[in-house]
């Protein structure tokens, strides 16, 4: 493979590499909008829980319960401005702690926060709120609010629950709710970088996304399966049906960020004060604090987590793993071999056609053996030449996330399999603003002037995070040219600055640095680059000590 120039760079070839830019070669768009957000309707409230490990039943506060079923709630889709339904909600913005009382007769409210008792009981089990988020304290503040800790409720059956008054359970599951003002998100949205309307819509896109996949790999197996016990002898033709999971489903969720290395989203709440994004808990911290504790990694150690923010493949011994589709009740059995690959990070967002544009150490989350990229609130839809019928927002235009029937059509999930092979030519993005943290922000976003490629932004940020964890420092202050490390570094003396500083580097490892981090973004690695360079192909992994003690 050459590395001469960037061989995903739209409408740049082998031919035209070294000709000078031609302005109409690539018109420049817009990016496209995601499908708007859909957030369930929900109360804070004060109810009974049963807690199996102290087998005790005692009465807490703020607890957070939808109000409705999820196919109720298509009916309000207003997301800018909250729901104002007083009799469904009483949010406080009060102290978020949770607080445990031993059980009384009472069922007064707490604080102002809704009794459990108050609330509508739905009598079809089907429609039954399965799940609610028993708030315990505040993790860090966020930009419009804050994010906080919260357990996993369950609702119990009913006879146990007439029996003691305790309509849920404590699980050992755990998620992280991401609190926002709607009177911060109506002030401060326009005026900030950070969009939380944005953010839960690609949350909601990419969990469409992972979904569907999972869907059609799915159907592609029980075909395998049909054909190999059946020959061809095929029962009637199987269409794909897509199972969307109404209620909070911890395991989904992590089996959707292992495949992919991006947090996914759990739930979707509001209330008149507040929007609530709910994600599983991650208890790693962020790699930026790893990389503190550290000061910097290891060569191998810091290819661990390339790997983790571009994509690693995954191989897996072969072994079955029993599954259900449960639209048809079959059983059936798959296969995992070492062939099989599963994409992450950085692969996966271009994948969907997603520009993070705020990649950093900060914004990777440390979980179990891997990390996550997570605030998606700079992100951009990346927009392509042929928009229709090629856009991957066309795939989606008729399904509704956190409830509601999702509609699928086959010839929309082959399209978006092309779409995923790239089989598109995608277009420049016009000046969006400047935007993520100085450090990992590419020139093309700081100076602001002119179109930029999505992919290779985040590409960038990617090289000043390898930089940041190889050598423990930041190349640069600002990516512009009065910043006179970015000045030579970026103009190709970056390996004999990093020589000259003895950093002590490999020499692939510091060719793959200069090559990531060139000032134009035509002359830089894209990401099918970066994972055949020869400093990713030929060198070990270490995984982290701290990692192997967590597992």
């Amino acid at each position: 493979m050459q590395f001469s120039f960037n061989s995903d760079y739209p409408g740049l070839t082998a031919a035209n590499a070294s000709a000078p830019c031609n302005p109409t070669q690539n018109i420049s768009r817009n990016p496209r909008e995601f499908p708007p957000a859909e957030p369930i309707p929900c109360a804070r409230i004060t109810t009974r829980v049963f807690h199996p490990s102290r087998n005790q039943v005692a009465t807490v506060q703020n607890v957070l319960i939808r109000t409705m079923n999820c196919t109720a709630s298509r009916t309000n889709n207003n997301t800018s401005n909250g729901f104002e339904d007083d009799s469904m909600s009483s949010s406080s913005s009060s102290s978020s702690e949770g607080s445990m009382n031993l059980d009384s007769d009472s069922d007064s409210d707490i604080d102002g926060r809704v009794s459990s008792s108050r609330l509508p009981r739905v009598q079809n089990d089907a429609d039954e709120i399965k799940h609610a988020y028993w708030i315990q304290r505040t993790i860090r503040e966020a930009i419009y609010g804050r994010v906080l800790f919260a357990v996993i409720l369950k609702r119990r059956p009913r006879d146990l629950a007439i029996a003691d008054g305790a309509e849920w359970e404590v699980t050992q599951d755990h998620c992280a709710v991401k609190e926002m003002s709607w009177q911060h998100i109506r002030r401060e949205q326009n005026r900030l970088a950070e969009d939380p309307i944005k953010e839960v819509s690609s949350m909601q896109y990419l969990s469409r996304w992972w979904k569907q996949m999972k869907q059609q790999q799915r159907f592609q197996q029980l075909q395998q399966q049909q054909q190999l016990h059946l020959g061809h002898q095929m029962l009637s033709p199987l269409q794909p049906q897509f199972i969307e999971n109404n209620h909070a489903d911890v395991t989904e969720s992590f089996f959707a960020m292992r495949d992919t290395n991006i947090m996914m989203p759990l739930d979707l709440l509001s209330d008149e004060r507040n929007l609530y994004s709910i994600m599983p808990y991650c208890d790693g911290g962020e790699l930026f604090e790893r990389l503190d504790l550290n000061e910097r990694f290891s060569e191998n150690e810091a290819r661990y987590w390339m790997d983790q923010v571009l994509n690693v493949s995954s191989t897996f011994r072969s072994k079955p793993m029993v599954d259900k589709f449960s639209s048809l009740n079959i059983s059936y059995i798959i296969f995992c071999h070492e062939s099989f690959i599963l994409s992450k990070g950085l692969d996966n967002l271009q994948k969907i056609g997603i520009c993070h544009r705020d990649m950093s150490l900060e914004n990777l989350l440390v979980h179990k053996d891997g990390a996550l990229i997570i605030d998606m609130g700079m992100c951009l839809l990346v927009p392509y030449c042929d928009e229709d019928p090629a856009s991957l927002a066309v795939s989606f235009d008729n399904m509704k996330m956190n409830g509601g029937q999702v509609v699928q059509q086959q010839q929309n999930l082959q399209q978006h399999q092309s779409l995923a092979r790239g089989n598109r030519r995608r277009s420049l993005i016009k000046p969006q603003g400047t935007c993520g943290k100085w450090i990992y922000m590419s020139p093309e976003i700081y100076r602001n002037e002119e179109p930029f490629d999505g992919f290779a932004v985040d590409m960038w940020a990617a090289g000043v995070i390898l930089f940041l964890m190889l050598t423990g420092f930041p190349p640069w202050e600002r990516a512009c040219r009065t910043d006179e490390r970015f000045h030579y570094m970026s103009g190709g003396y970056l390996v004999q600055m990093l020589t000259e500083w003895e950093i002590g580097l490999s020499s692939d490892a510091m060719d793959l640095l200069q090559r990531m981090l060139f000032l134009d973004p035509k002359d830089r690695l894209s990401l099918e680059q970066v994972r055949a360079h020869p400093w990713m192909i030929n060198g070990r992994r270490e995984q982290p000590l701290g990692l192997q003690q967590h597992r």
